[in-house]
């Protein structure tokens, strides 16, 4: 297992097979609906309430996690796949950890189709591309 990196899903009804199926990364799940839980590792679950969206779940996760953050962490919905992606969701993140290059600090990579809109682009009329870096320095 890559200890780095922990997948953080907000999770409310989807299908988490695919998150806990696989054994490459850490997990934790943080779900607005305990009944589609009670199954998986309860180390990993934690109920949130159903408020601001994939948000809050990541916000309580970093909040929680605070003092020892992994070194990486995915933030992804509970789906699998989606319209808007252009793969799985664990194929996504397994491709952008492998590409990542640490010296740059923060790094936001979407996981959208390139076709749509990187928010976080300094000109988004000039799309170059999926990876948008930060350095903080």
């Amino acid at each position: 297992m890559n200890e780095k990196l922990t997948i953080v899903s907000s999770h409310f009804n989807e299908d988490l097979s695919w998150l806990i199926g696989q054994t490459d990364f850490d997990y934790r799940i943080y779900t607005k609906n305990m009944d589609k839980c009670k199954d998986f590792d309860k180390l990993k679950v934690f109920e949130c309430i159903n408020k601001g969206h994939e948000a809050s779940s990541y916000i309580s996760y970093i909040i929680d996690n605070y003092e020892c953050l992994p070194d990486y962490v995915a933030f992804v919905h509970g789906h699998d796949h989606s319209y808007h992606q252009t793969d799985f969701t664990i194929n996504l993140i397994e491709d952008s950890f492998d590409s990542i290059d640490a010296e740059n600090g923060y790094i936001y990579h979407s996981i959208n189709r390139k076709d749509w809109r990187n928010v976080f682009a300094d000109d988004v009329d000039d799309w170059s591309g999926n990876w948008c870096y930060r350095d903080w320095e």
